[in-house]
């Protein structure tokens, strides 16, 4: 009886793992669609089908457990014998029928469930070009001048559990992501970019911004007196640039809003900047290296955040009492 049992939860196990394993290779084209994303590992193949073939005999031996433990409890003649008045053809069917749908339900809810796990899982690990993690910010009122943010960075730099410290006009994913500008590349094709953030030294530090191509100061002057912009891989691409490398030091014509529209000149170039949900595209950035600014934000990479808010609110609130 046992092998008996076994033998059926094999044959069926094995037909619903060819099944599967078919609508699986037939069905990969709409979830690539859906998460712009290329599954390079193909769903037949050899590994995949011992794998399938190895759960398919698990779970047909996990089926005749059940049922051989029932077997070996119940007395054959007793049971052959109630058989026929306990249970008509039209209750084994209806049996077999809920029987069915209770594990077609269990498997279509554990297949949602692992579905949403893995797409929250991929929302989750998409490089947003920034961290986040041990950074705190604090606002500045909009009278602040250059010197006072200044004078509050150098003094945050010498806490001991900063890694680093900057300002700008706004925090990465916050305000600065409605604003736009047109810029001109080499063809004289307008490109809108997203503009919007003048930082200080230090900022691409605080954030991790990695720098692919091209290099910034330590004070950004040789940047402000070229009018210098960094711009995202998105970017250098929409301009039409073969490379981050060729576009380090190529002359952009630039909006109104930015120094009169007077042309400014590549210094560097980072990875993407993404502000999107996981189906959208990254929109290409053009941040601009300044020395000094007064209102804004001022960022911070600390080995303590809770501290680290603490002693900045404390710093802010003493230097501007009024905010």
């Amino acid at each position: 009886l046992a092998a008996q049992f076994f033998a059926e939860a094999a044959v069926v196990a094995a037909l619903a793992g060819a099944l599967g394993l078919l609508l699986a290779w037939w069905g990969t084209p709409w979830p690539e669609a859906l998460l712009r994303r290329s599954f390079h590992a193909p769903v037949v193949s050899a590994a995949m089908v011992a794998l399938t073939a190895g759960l398919c005999l698990a779970i047909a031996a996990v089926s005749a457990l059940p049922l051989t433990s029932i077997a070996l409890r119940v007395r054959p003649a007793e049971s052959l014998a109630g058989r026929s008045h306990s249970e008509g053809a039209a209750s084994r069917w209806l049996r077999r029928f809920m029987t069915t749908l209770q594990f077609a339900a269990a498997a279509l809810f554990a297949a949602l469930a692992l579905t949403v796990l893995w797409q929250a899982r991929y929302a989750g690990s998409i490089p947003r070009g920034f961290d986040i993690d041990g950074r705190v910010a604090v606002d500045l009122p909009w009278w602040s001048q250059p010197g006072q943010t200044a004078s509050l960075i150098e003094q945050v730099r010498r806490w001991p559990e900063v890694v680093a410290a900057a300002s700008a006009d706004d925090v990465p994913g916050r305000d600065f992501s409605s604003w736009y500008g047109e810029f001109r590349g080499p063809d004289g094709r307008a490109v809108s970019l997203r503009t919007g953030v003048d930082f200080t030294p230090g900022y691409l530090q605080v954030y991790g911004m990695r720098v692919i191509a091209g290099r910034l100061s330590a004070d950004h002057v040789a940047e402000k007196a070229q009018r210098g912009l960094v711009l995202d891989r998105s970017a250098v691409r929409a301009l039409g640039f073969a490379s981050p490398e060729a576009a380090v030091g190529r002359t952009l014509g630039t909006p109104a809003n930015i120094d009169g529209g007077q042309p400014a000149t590549i210094v560097a170039v980072i990875d993407d900047i993404r502000l999107e949900g996981p189906r959208s595209p990254p929109q290409p950035h053009a941040i601009r290296p300044v020395v000094e600014r007064g209102d804004g934000a001022i960022s911070v990479h600390t080995r303590d955040p809770r501290a680290t808010a603490a002693q900045l609110a404390t710093l802010v609130r003493e230097r501007f009492p009024d905010t």
